[in-house]
């Protein structure tokens, strides 16, 4: 090898890094096509690399030898062309993979954490709409005590209908008890609402442990569990609780709901004809390639920058060797290069220099 000039060196060099490339990226390509389908084993995709690190080692290792050599025009295009379509190739049947290898797991685990916030964001909704039924409580609360208080006045005989508790005083008592009932089981489906939602954040919780492990078997089985508590909230309902609640009023001629019984009534159906329905998302298993390509300016950009990298530094081999091939000082030999320089070197070179500025125009030569 000493015999060899310090080009032809430096291109045997960038040979050996060029083929290294290639089969790292050969094997980065094994591991994350191995990563995207662990079910279907290694022989594929084992056997897969060994082509690609055949292919690509090949394949430069040719062209970086031509373009130590090469010295037309035409044949300088041709390679340029070539190499350009073997980056191609490198960055369409490796890039991803190798990405996949590098940052994997840090993908599924980032496009698994960006799907935890659009379930949080459905159960907040879901457990909103659920209770949307709050102010229906106060309002029955109020005319209970309403109720009540013309009970008490009734029985007092203020009224000027006697004292004690007659017909018209035990009708405002059974209004009273009537509106207070509702206003418990209100109440009491305002804090089963609560439970759900609290029942729901644990699951969220789930959602969020699963996607920082990257574990989307356990993020499935979560976002099960917390559809199921937003399809719960959303059968919430309370229209049949007030439909059995309040007074009427009977005469000889017709028969009418009581102010305070037309006043909630019509403000719970109002509650109900506003509320909004809240669809639970839908969650779907992708695989490994899909996240990282997913992921190609998030969680991966590191991990698809040095893929690119790993494919396209041959090319950047193979120019270089290409544009210095015919650099004079290049062509001397390692031990020529540390001599001291003499008249007799500095004439030889004079002569080397000037024929190859006699060959790179060859129309001079011609006419001489």
């Amino acid at each position: 090898m000493n015999d060899l000039t310090i080009h032809a060196r430096a291109a045997r060099f960038l040979r050996f890094a060029a083929i290294g490339c290639a089969i790292l990226a050969a094997v980065s390509t094994t591991i994350g096509l191995h990563a995207s389908d662990p079910a279907a084993g290694w022989f594929i995709p084992v056997l897969t690399g060994v082509v690609i690190a055949f292919a690509l080692g090949v394949l430069w290792h040719v062209l970086i030898e031509a373009a130590e050599r090469v010295r037309s025009s035409l044949g300088i295009t041709v390679i340029v062309i070539i190499g350009a379509l073997g980056v191609g190739f490198a960055l369409m049947s490796s890039a991803s993979n190798i990405a996949a290898a590098m940052a994997g797991k840090a993908s599924v685990s980032a496009e698994l954490t960006d799907r935890v916030d659009a379930y949080s964001k459905a159960l907040s909704q879901s457990a909103l709409a659920a209770k949307s039924f709050q102010p229906l409580v106060d309002i029955t609360s109020a005319a209970g005590s309403t109720m009540e208080g013309k009970a008490n006045l009734e029985a007092s005989g203020l009224n000027g209908t006697g004292t004690g508790c007659g017909q018209r005083c035990e009708t405002y008592k059974g209004a009273a008890t009537s509106f207070q009932t509702t206003s418990q089981q209100l109440q009491a489906l305002s804090a089963e609402v609560e439970t759900l939602r609290l029942q729901g954040l644990e699951y969220v919780s789930d959602l969020r442990t699963a996607a920082s492990s990257s574990d989307q078997l356990a993020f499935g089985r979560a976002a099960q569990n917390l559809s199921a508590v937003i399809d719960q909230l959303n059968a919430v309902d309370h229209m049949p609780l007030v439909a059995a609640t309040g007074m009427v009023t009977v005469t000889n001629l017709s028969s009418e709901l009581t102010p305070e019984t037309s006043s909630l009534q019509s403000k719970a159906k109002d509650i109900a004809g506003e509320r909004v329905f809240v669809e639970a998302p839908v969650f779907v298993p992708f695989s490994v390639g899909e996240a990282t390509r997913a992921q190609m300016f998030g969680a991966a950009l590191q991990a698809w920058i040095a893929a690119a990298a790993i494919d396209a530094l041959p090319f950047v081999f193979m120019l270089l060797v290409m544009l210095t091939a015919r650099e004079p000082l290049l062509r001397d030999l390692p031990s020529q290069s540390t001599k001291e320089r003499t008249p007799e070197a500095e004439r030889v070179a004079k002569i080397r220099s000037d024929e190859d500025h006699i060959a790179q125009r060859p129309y001079l030569a011609a006419g001489e």
